[in-house]
C-alpha cells in the first residue's frame, strides 16, 4: 500500500496504506512505511467528518522506525552496516532527481 502511495499519491491510496498499518504486525518494517504514508497529510477521520490532521512529525518518525527495524530485521548482527549503508543511499537520494519530479 506504502508503494501504490507513492506512485499515486492520491487520497485513497494514503487511506488504504493507513488502514494495512492499521492491521499490520508493528515489528514489520512495511508496517511503518504504510504508516509513514498515512500520516502524510490528509485527514485521519474518516471521510465526511471533521478533518483531523496528523501531527507533522508523524511521518518522519515512522519512517525512522521503518529505518531502524529494516537494519535489523534479517540479521541484528549486520545492524551497524546497514545502518552505514542507509545512510550512504539517503545521501545518494538526496542529490538525485526522482522519476516522479521530472516534468
Amino acid at each position: 500500500m506504502a508503494r501504490a502511495w507513492v506512485l499515486d499519491p492520491t487520497d485513497e491510496n494514503r487511506r488504504a496504506a493507513l488502514g494495512a498499518a492499521e492491521t499490520a504486525d508493528t515489528k514489520l518494517p512495511a508496517c511503518w512505511l504504510a504508516r509513514a504514508a498515512g500520516w502524510s497529510g490528509g485527514s485521519l477521520a474518516p471521510p465526511g467528518m471533521a478533518v483531523v490532521p496528523p501531527h507533522e512529525h508523524l511521518t518522519a518518525q515512522a519512517l525512522v522506525g521503518a529505518l531502524l527495524l529494516a537494519a535489523v530485521f534479517r540479521d541484528p548482527a549486520k545492524s551497524a552496516d546497514n545502518y552505514r549503508l542507509f545512510i550512504e543511499r539517503g545521501k545518494q537520494l538526496s542529490q538525485t532527481t526522482l522519476d516522479w519530479e521530472k516534468k
